[in-house]
């Protein structure tokens, strides 16, 4: 048996003559501090409505009611209480669905039922088939292909062609260098020199060994791992000399964070602090841009209070200080874009269950939120921004560095990347380390020198 916790939000006033009922299916989970979950993303819808009534997107002329449901993220029990907000709640649309494995199972009969989903995190690359999900928004989350592309476009500004792959296998890791990896074996013009796939209590002997192989293969390597995995990382790559004159570590993550900016997090000693912070020039890292700022911060802050209250009455955060991430954003944008759509649906006498209608004002469409601009494009897919952080050895920060835009689809390649400040490399002509060395891994690009003749030695 499955609890359904219900909610109405009434414009003051209201001569409905429309109701809208929106089911969300969202991830109660009390025991730890995963970030998609009903303890933070509550707070995050109760807030988008509070938004929605201020600016008059749930008006006077309809009715908006929520009901939620604990959906597990199981691919077992989550059809079913998805099933059950559609066949006995009779929900017009649902919201969540944060779990792709729980979205693949739901969205097709929700299809069937003329049941729009908006997703908030439902990021894996198959679910942008439409011919197969044709009533599915994915307005939060990016597709998880827009960070291999992300990736790949870097790597192409750089002239990076030769890369190896270190990371962990789990969730978004390994949602995302499954991605990188299919990209970059379908180019002809790039070359995968190694991949390790690491576990996630591997230890530095692990990562000192997978270290010493991508040394003698390549210098740039494209990683997701634990952070303090990252942070042991690039303390042994420091070690044997893997340093930012030499070799890049590309780290990719969506959500900026307290390690974004120190990732040398509690190692730093008074007497080599500078030391060991220019030590970290070698990791570049990538984010989403639009979960940064004094505005996500202060969103952020009220989560705990407004998750605590109806419909939600989840307290842990409150209660045990724990962190909100900008993950909350996601669950906001995509709660404000629906009002939005189901204003301009009820205004203009159409029905939230005409697929085809929600669909054709939902692709294609810029919205405006608190956070910034959003962009959806022709798929239903989220078109998102990534920021590139790199440290500053003259400020002994990192800062926001370039930022990736995709203007139209993401699969056109169609993106561009904007410098917002001139870094200066660390190599001798202060270029961009080359992807090889100038004689090669073996010295296989030098001929032999010829006896009698000066003798070049490459250091």
């Amino acid at each position: 048996m499955f609890l359904f916790f219900s909610a109405i939000f009434l414009f003051r006033g209201c001569i409905c003559s429309v109701e809208i009922k929106v089911g969300a299916a969202l991830l109660d989970d009390s025991f730890s501090q995963s970030p998609l979950t009903v303890q933070t993303f509550g707070g995050a819808i109760n807030i988008a409505l509070e938004d929605c009534r201020r600016n008059d997107l749930v008006n006077r002329t309809y009715k908006l009611s929520l009901v939620w449901v604990n959906d597990f993220c199981d691919s077992r029990n989550g059809p079913k209480v998805h099933f059950d907000l559609i066949e006995q709640e009779k929900v017009d649309i649902l919201l969540g669905t944060v779990c792709s494995w729980v979205t693949k199972l739901t969205a097709p009969y929700a299809l069937y039922k003329n049941i729009m989903v908006y997703s908030m995190s439902s990021a894996d690359r198959d679910l942008q088939n439409k011919t197969i999900y044709a009533n599915l928004v994915r307005a939060g989350a990016p597709n998880i292909d827009t960070i291999g592309f992300s990736v790949v476009k870097v790597l192409e500004h750089f002239n990076w062609k030769t890369v190896s792959i270190m990371s962990v296998s789990e969730n978004y890791c390994g949602l995302g260098i499954k991605s990188v990896e299919n990209i970059i074996r379908n180019r002809k013009d790039f070359r995968l020199a190694e991949t390790f796939l690491m576990k996630l209590n591997d230890s530095k002997d692990a990562l000192e060994s997978a270290l010493r192989k991508i040394s003698m293969t390549s210098r740039i390597v494209v990683v997701c791992l634990r952070q303090i995995q990252i942070r042991e990382m690039i303390q042994i790559a420091n070690k044997l000399g893997m340093s930012a004159n030499q070799y890049i570590f590309l780290y990719f993550t969506l959500v900026p964070d307290e390690f974004t900016v120190r990732p040398w997090g509690n190692i730093i000693k008074n007497n080599e602090e500078k030391k060991i912070k220019d030590g970290f020039e070698s990791l570049i890292q990538l984010t989403l841009s639009s979960l940064a700022g004094p505005t996500v911060d202060k969103f952020l802050s009220r989560i705990p209070l407004e998750s605590s209250k109806y419909p939600f009455y989840k307290r842990e955060y409150l209660e045990k200080n724990w962190t909100v991430t900008g993950y909350s954003v996601f669950a906001y944008e995509v709660t404000y874009l629906l009002c939005n759509i189901i204003n301009e649906t009820v205004s203009q006498g159409k029905s939230v269950k005409d697929i085809d209608w929600m669909m054709s004002i939902t692709k294609n469409r810029k919205f405006k939120t608190k956070f910034g601009d959003g962009t959806i494009d022709s798929n239903g897919d989220r078109l998102p921004n990534y920021l590139l952080w790199r440290y500053d050895t003259t400020t002994g920060s990192y800062r926001q560095w370039l930022n990736i835009t995709f203007n139209t689809e993401i699969h056109s390649n169609r993106s561009e990347i904007n410098t917002i400040y001139n870094h200066k490399w660390s190599t001798k002509n202060q270029l961009p380390p080359p992807d090889i060395p100038l004689c090669g891994f073996k010295h296989e690009l030098c001929p032999p020198t010829p006896k009698g003749s000066i003798k070049m030695t490459q250091l």
